[in-house]
This record gives structure tokens, sequence and C-alpha cells, in this order.
């Protein structure tokens, strides 16, 4: 009996086979043989003017995004569909910056979700606008970073994606869920960027309200309207800080949850432990003692603190890390010696730089982005045991009795 079970299922599949590449010979036949020269007629005939419409138009609809994919993940994914149960979960996380540009809130709950054995693909604000791909990678285990499709690459806080963008990024989306056998799918969106696309996607919806967005300077005039829409269609709307919360209240979510920020405490914690020996390169040669900051570089930095700081501790070193985006620093670095950019660092080399630190700086303006902000790095730095120093934040209240809050760039040097 298990002998003719054998031959049944290997004749059945032998069919299949024969069957399978009867059909391929015939779809490559009509492609190679009648289309392409079917094609080639059509476009000698048909006027430039109609060529373009069609193009701009009709061919969005049928054209299908390439996958660079490898064949190590579509085994993984292949294998995964026979072992996972149904309480797996599939989060697509629509990110705010791509994966490696700093290691914050996003990663840390990716990572975290990944742990708890949901499966995770974080789709990176940069989009692959080359030969109609779709980017992935492998993070870690359950982690995968991917770059969607897109005629462009758009700046998500100051532009708007196209309709026919929006429907390659959701074509590219289909191709993702397709060949990784997806189940269970929910979307976790950090900016409201991404609404026109989880529009078109009958899946739970997470928003996570991270940021004032419109704080932003850079951030277009349609950003409120799209954010405003996911407010009252998301299932579960997050909030970082007490000013998010009050925000988001007042649109009526489904949902709501308060989830501020934290850090990694044993990895900044490592800042109390290292050696001298282990300072990098960079900063061995600085004047002590240095008054450091690290973290985004743009406008909120108050740049009057910063010039402050070198005047009144002319021995001091005044340490910023992160990509400079702010012309007023940069100007500051030309002028004081005792200004060091040092660009941006690596998450994991975060705790040598913060364990030469003498004093940790926040050193924010407090504006309408600033006071809805729950600093990460605050958590940081705490967890390396080094004093604190932050402007009069909202969210820093709180923790009045172990950092000092100053008023202004004078109450910074007393």
């Amino acid at each position: 009996q298990e002998m003719n079970r054998l031959i049944i299922a290997s004749k059945t599949y032998f069919h299949w086979v024969k069957f399978y590449y009867l059909t391929q010979g015939i779809i490559n036949f009509v492609n190679t043989k009648i289309l392409i020269h079917l094609i080639k007629v059509i476009k000698r005939i048909i006027p430039d003017s109609i060529k373009r419409f069609i193009k701009k138009n009709i061919l969005l609809y049928f054209q299908s995004p390439n996958s660079k994919v490898s064949a190590k993940i579509l085994r993984e994914w292949g294998n995964s569909s026979f072992t996972r149960t149904d309480s797996c979960t599939d989060i697509l996380i629509f990110g705010i910056t791509s994966w490696d540009y700093r290691f914050q809130r996003p990663q840390h709950l990716a990572l975290g979700l990944a742990e708890l054995g949901h499966r995770i693909f974080y789709i990176e604000s940069e989009f692959s606008s080359d030969s109609a791909s779709i980017s992935v990678t492998k993070i870690q285990d359950n982690v995968y970073k991917i770059k969607l499709y897109s005629s462009k690459n758009y700046f998500i806080y100051g532009d708007r994606p196209t309709q026919q963008d929006i429907s390659r990024m959701f074509e590219s989306l289909k191709v993702i869920l397709r060949e990784s056998h997806a189940i269970n799918i929910v979307a976790k969106v950090d900016h409201p960027f991404w609404t026109p696309l989880i529009e078109r996607l009958n899946i739970p919806v997470i928003y996570d309200c991270m940021d004032e967005h419109i704080g932003f300077k850079e951030t277009g005039n349609h950003a409120e309207a799209s954010e405003n829409r996911l407010l009252t269609t998301a299932d579960l709307v997050l909030a970082s800080s007490d000013r998010l919360f009050q925000k988001v209240s007042k649109s009526k979510p489904k949902k709501i949850l308060m989830l501020k920020n934290a850090g990694e405490y044993l990895h900044f914690k490592k800042a109390s432990e290292l050696k001298l020996r282990q300072t990098p390169k960079d900063i061995q040669h600085l004047q002590t003692p240095i008054l450091g900051y690290y973290g985004a570089v743009a406008d909120w930095l108050d740049s009057n603190i910063i010039k402050q700081l070198a005047i009144s501790f002319p021995k001091a070193s005044i340490v910023i890390i992160g990509r400079v985006q702010s012309e007023q620093i940069l100007e500051l670095a030309e002028k004081y010696s005792n200004i060091h950019c040092l660009g941006e660092k690596p998450y994991l080399q975060l705790p040598k730089y913060l364990a030469a630190f003498d004093v940790c700086l926040i050193p924010f303006k407090i504006n309408r982005l600033i006071k809805a902000t729950n600093p990460v790095k605050i958590y940081e730095y705490f967890a390396s045991g080094k004093p604190v120093v932050a402007t009069n934040i909202p969210e820093l209240e709180v923790y009045h009795s172990i950092l000092k809050l100053a008023e202004g760039p004078q109450a910074f040097d007393m």
C-alpha cells in the first residue's frame, strides 16, 4: 500500500511538472515571438503624446515590481510558513527614518516585538527608484528592512506622494506579503506621510505618535490633514508624551495608550564601567572637562547656549555628536576652538563617548516641537550615572531632583 501511494504521488508530480513546463513554454513563446513584435509595430504607429499618456496612466497598473529578495531569505520565509502558529503576527512598521540612521524608539520597539516571536518588516523612509525593484535586507531573526519601489526618493517630512507612486508602493507591499507568506498582518505607522498608502490596506493599524510633526520646519502643509485622518481611523494610537496624549485625545481615536520613551539601560550603563584606555581616538586629545551632547543637531538645538558654554568655559571641550544640520552650530565650531563636532557615531559606540563626558547636555530650544518631546537620550544619560543639564523641557520636570534644569543660556554656565 505504501509503494502504491508513492507511485501514485510520483505520477501525479510527473504530470504536474510536464504540464508546468508546457504552460511556461507557451507563455515564453507568446512573450518572445508574438508580443514583442506586436509592441514594436504598435510603437511605430502610435503618436508620442499617446505613448506618454499610456506610460504614465495605464502601464503603471500592470507593472509588477521586481523583488530583490535573496534566495536565502525566500527559503527562510518558505520554511517559516510551516512552523508559525496562528498566534504569530507579521508587523509592518512604516518608518520615520531609515533603519541604520539613528537607533531610537522605532528600532527598540521593533526588536522587542521580534523577541516576542513576531515578524517585523521595517519599511524604510527611503525608496528604491531603480528598475522597479524592492530591496529586502535581514537585520536579525524575525527583523527585515525593506525599501519599497517608487519613481522618486521622497522626503517624507515635506513631500506628498503622487497617486501613481502610492500604487507602486502598494504593489511592492503585495509582493512582500505574498513572498513572505504573511499572516495576521498589523501596520504600525510612525509618520503621517504613509496615510494614503495605509488607507489602501484592509488591516489593523497602530499609529505611533512620537513627535509633534507640524513642529518641524520641513513639514509640508498637507501633513496635519494626513495625521488627522490617521488619528480617527487607526485602531490604536500611541502617544509618547503628556502633551501628545492631550493632543491626540481631542481627535477621539478608537483607542489611545500612553507609551513614553525608554533607553537600553544595560547598554548605556557600560559608560560607567569603561576604562580611560577605551576612550575613542577622536576625543582622547581633548581638554577636560568634556561637556557632551549626542543626537540630532538641527534647528531645535539652541546655538546661543552652545556659544555661551564656549565663552564661559574656555578650558572645557564642548563635544557634539550627530550629523550637523544647523548652520549656526557649524559657524560656532569654526569660530570657537573648544567646540568639536564629531559627526554621527554608531549606536554601539555611543557608551564609549558617553564615558568620556563629564557633563551631559540637552540644550534644546523650548518651542512647539520640544514641548511635546520625551527625549530618549535622557534615559541613556541617566543609565551612565553622569550629571545632566537640560533646558526646561516639560517632560523632564518630573526628574528635577536628579538633573539640572536651566531656563536659558546664562543659566547653563552657573
